[in-house]
């Protein structure tokens, strides 16, 4: 009789902490921002397209499940025409930097999304193109192509 209720502790165990996986999945994933870098972040890995994102995730709620799957579609499809012009030469991208993946960064409720997110103070900056970086301080976060931190002050460029 022990042995079953230890080994019952530890499946139900188990199945809440899936359960707290998949809701965490569903707050990241399943609103429009979170689906496109999703997205994104299937395509730049390599992983297949899903023809049915949201549907197997999300449940109806804030955003219908065709919505999501759309702004999955976008976040694949950009990544995916990135990386086709990255293979024929027409972007040439050598900063020494291996290029972050779309994603959103909260802090204070106030939510932004983009390539390398960083923050500092409660400010919150994303860069908007995926060979670009974000540099941030105690006091400030900058985003762009050669960022330099000088004596606390963070310039970046917004061409290369």
């Amino acid at each position: 009789m022990i042995i079953k209720t230890g080994f019952m502790l530890m499946v139900s165990i188990l199945l809440s902490g899936c359960a707290a996986i998949q809701q965490q999945a569903r707050q990241d994933f399943c609103n429009p921002e979170g689906a496109y870098a999703k997205g994104s972040n299937d395509a730049q890995a390599g992983q297949p397209m899903a023809a049915n994102f949201a549907g197997s995730l999300c449940v109806a709620g804030q955003y219908p499940i065709a919505e999501l799957n759309q702004s999955y579609r976008k976040g694949y499809q950009f990544m995916t025409r990135q990386q086709t012009q990255r293979q024929r030469g027409q972007i040439t991208i050598n900063t020494g930097r291996q290029q972050s993946q779309y994603g959103c960064l909260e802090v204070m409720g106030v939510k932004r999304c983009g390539y390398d997110c960083k923050q500092a103070m409660g400010k919150v900056q994303c860069a908007s193109k995926p060979d670009q970086y974000c540099l941030s301080n105690p006091w400030m976060v900058a985003c762009g192509y050669q960022c330099e931190d000088r004596f606390g002050t963070i310039r970046c460029q917004a061409t290369r």
